[in-house]
């Protein structure tokens, strides 16, 4: 990595669009999602091998996600599944990995036995992963290398919020200690991430709107970018250009890693 990177670059994407790149090309919803976890997977490859970009999370399926059809929820977790047990193609070893949100979404979500033994064999354990939660689980790992590609699963703010609020009023908190900090280590991430240096979203005409994508990593220095077009039509050239755009914003040198 180039010596003159800046520490701590942090890139959001929120991939919006798969349904409708999926009705515009007289496709099911389901097909657009296929699409869209397959292109993430080129994008997520590419961040890690070819850029200098420290973190990277993804808004995977956020809370309000669940209201979807349950025939497209089947779908989309069966999608999320088979992309999640190929994660070792794409995101290097030394690559933290973590899921942050309400996980219990997704443990009613069942796998058949030959799905479970196609598991044990992909992550090469001999322990059953029976829901998507605990595949979800089973997959997160800290990282050796200080960078992380973090995913929302089951994501809300103000759930988030909520929670750490119940767990703060708890605590028996020291003289003289940083209230702020405290706080912020209850939340999903223990406090971990950083504030986001470029946020991505994808969707074209009303791809504007953040729809509650870590609010509280949205910083001064935050930049947003709205390309006008859907997720599945992304490509690593694409987002490549529209990072080196922004990089020098960052502290580092226009060019290479």
């Amino acid at each position: 990595m180039n010596s003159l990177s800046p520490q701590n670059i942090h890139v959001g994407i929120v991939p919006d669009g798969n349904r409708r790149w999926a009705k515009e090309n007289g496709k099911m919803p389901w097909d657009g999602h296929q699409r869209g976890t397959e292109v993430m997977g080129d994008i997520v490859k590419y961040v890690f091998s070819e850029t200098d970009i420290q973190y990277l999370t993804v808004f995977a399926f956020s809370f309000d996600n669940q209201k979807r059809s349950e025939e497209e929820k089947r779908h989309l977790f069966e999608i999320m599944a088979e992309a999640a047990i190929k994660t070792h193609e794409y995101v290097p070893s030394e690559v933290g990995i973590s899921f942050l949100g309400d996980l219990s979404l997704f443990e009613g979500h069942s796998f058949e036995r030959s799905f479970r033994r196609k598991i044990q064999r992909e992550l090469g354990t001999k322990k059953e992963v029976a829901t998507l939660r605990q595949l979800f689980e089973s997959i997160a790992r800290p990282g050796e290398s200080g960078r992380y590609l973090t995913l929302l699963a089951g994501y809300d703010p103000k759930r988030e919020e909520a929670e750490a609020l119940d767990q703060f009023y708890d605590l028996e908190l020291m003289e003289g200690e940083d209230l702020c900090r405290r706080f912020k280590s209850l939340m999903y991430d223990g406090g971990r991430l950083p504030d986001f240096s470029l946020i991505l979203r994808t969707g074209k005409d009303d791809n504007n709107r953040l729809s509650g994508f870590l609010p509280r990593l949205i910083g001064k220095n935050t930049y947003f970018e709205a390309p006008q077009i859907y997720w599945p039509d992304m490509t690593p050239d694409k987002f490549g250009g529209i990072y080196m755009d922004y990089r020098p914003k960052f502290g580092a040198e226009r060019g290479g890693r």
